[in-house]
Parts: C-alpha cells; structure tokens; sequence
C-alpha cells in the first residue's frame, strides 16, 4: 500500500489524481474501497496501484487515511446524558452499598478502554480483509459496560454505524443498561410493577 495526497480532484466527473512518487497517478470514485468522505484536493489516500480496462496505471482499494469519522460535540453530549445514570447507579452501588468493593470503580474504565481498542482493531482487519472480530465479541463487551467507548469507537473510525442488525442490538444494550440503572435507584419498583402485572 502507498500514501499520498490528491493534488487535483473533479467533484462533477469523480476523478482526479494523486502525487505518486515525482508523477501524477490517475484516481477514480468507483475505484475507492469504502465511501464515507467526497474526496477533495489535499486529502490523504491510502491505495495500490492497479490498472484500468485499458492497461493504464492507476490506483485502486483507495482509503481516505482520515475517513470523515470523527467524534463531535453532539456525540460526547449525548454520551454524557446516557451514561449520567448508570455512573451514578454504580458510584451509589459500590461506594454506598458496598465500599468494600470501591476499587470495583476502575473496571469500567478497563472495560471501556479494552472495547474503543478491540473495535478500532476490527476495523483495521476489515480494510485489510482480514479475518475479523465476531460481532458476538463486540456486542459482549458492550454488554459488560464498554458500551460508552463502543459509541465513541464507532463515530471515530465509522466502524458498524451503518449496519442496522449490529445498531439495533447496540442500542438495546445500551437501554438494558439505563433500565437496569434507573430501576436499581428506585429500589427495583418498575421490575416489581412488572412481575405484579405478569402474575396477576
């Protein structure tokens, strides 16, 4: 794989070229391997060199180096809502309930830094066609509370964003966990409207 920058880009006809060693190679949209970001003059590619039906020299499996993802400030704000409850429910669990446990408080942290570094690793498999990470694995560490990293992961290296299987057990991850929390700091009264209402 080489590097290097568009030096000059057509947004209407999709093409342009890369500065290839001390010449210009020829670079097609269709020819780029994912398609988060219009490309523009100045961005970085990652790509090999291939050829077109003619035989011409050309790159090919391009990658914008920075793909477009990024984590804005209504990402981190939403995320700030979303774990305000669990993180209140554990600090009250563990500092509360059971000091004992305190030290317990940094294996979210763990968790969390485990899942952003395990989903940035799958989607480097993924542009490489590599074998990847099961899906199952992700969703586990979502599941165990890496959740939080799991959303940021995702918005930075636009990793799963699109796929509506793997979004729609994430978020149902992330609203167990808001359920779980919401209902321990009520004593448990929603799971014991619900058993009541099951058994009556």
């Amino acid at each position: 794989m080489h590097t290097s920058k568009i030096v000059e880009w057509d947004r209407q006809k999709g093409f342009g070229y890369l500065r290839h060693q001390k010449s210009r190679l020829f670079l097609h949209r269709r020819d780029f391997a994912e398609h988060h970001k219009r490309p523009a003059k100045g961005d970085r590619i990652r790509y090999r060199i291939g050829s077109d039906s003619k035989g011409r020299l050309c790159a090919v499996d391009a990658l914008h180096v920075n793909d477009g993802g990024k984590i804005t400030v209504l990402t981190l704000l939403l995320l700030v809502i979303l774990v305000a409850m669990p993180v209140f429910a554990l600090s009250h669990y563990l500092l509360v309930k059971k000091p004992e446990h305190s030290l317990l408080l940094s294996l979210p942290l763990i968790v969390n830094i485990i899942t952003y570094f395990v989903f940035k690793r799958d989607k480097a498999l993924a542009r490489a066609k590599a074998w990847r990470i099961s899906e199952a694995t992700l969703h586990f560490l979502e599941l165990i509370g890496g959740w939080p990293a799991a959303l940021l992961a995702q918005r930075q290296f636009r990793h799963k964003c699109s796929k509506t299987d793997f979004q729609t057990i994430y978020w149902l991850i992330v609203i167990l966990h808001l359920y779980l929390a919401i209902d321990y700091l009520l004593d448990w009264k929603i799971f014991g409207i619900v058993v009541g209402a099951v058994s009556a």
